[in-house]
């Protein structure tokens, strides 16, 4: 499996670990609060909520833009932490 031995070393990360910033982009729109990210072959899967309680599930390119965006409401819903 690929990223197998990046899995295994999930055991050890902790408080101290170092990260290393390899790449960023701003991305170009609202996009609420991220609750989720992740790759997507060239894109980026972002899943957010906004204040109003929608939710959305967003695909991001590598510049920051949102190239497609689905309305993923289901119901009313409340975070967790207040």
């Amino acid at each position: 499996m690929p990223g197998s031995a990046a899995l295994t070393d999930l055991g050890d990360l902790d408080r101290s670990t170092r990260w290393e910033l390899v790449g960023a982009a701003e991305v170009d729109a609202d996009v609420g609060h991220p609750q989720g990210l992740t790759p997507w072959g060239d894109h980026w899967l972002v899943s957010t909520v906004h204040d109003n309680g929608r939710g959305e599930l967003l695909v991001v390119d590598q510049r920051g833009a949102v190239v497609h965006r689905r309305d993923v409401t289901d119901g009313e819903r409340f975070h967790p932490g207040g």
